[in-house]
């Protein structure tokens, strides 16, 4: 986590100065695109999981 806040002040250049909105704001918006792909992505597999017949199940429709 420090590693992350050293980059955005240091080489990003993110501050929470009046100045610097428009970055704040890209970046709040970057990281909500982020957690929605990525949520939404363990949210499909974990139901795609959840949905998928047992092996025994596949093995008695194929006999």
């Amino acid at each position: 986590m420090a590693q992350i806040g050293v980059h955005l002040v240091f080489f990003l250049h993110i501050t929470t100065a009046p100045d610097h909105t428009n970055n704040v704001l890209a970046l709040a918006f970057g990281v909500l695109i982020v957690v929605l792909v990525v949520g939404g992505s363990l949210w499909i597999m974990g139901h795609l999981n959840h949905r998928m017949l047992p092996m025994y199940q596949l093995v008695q429709m194929q006999g």
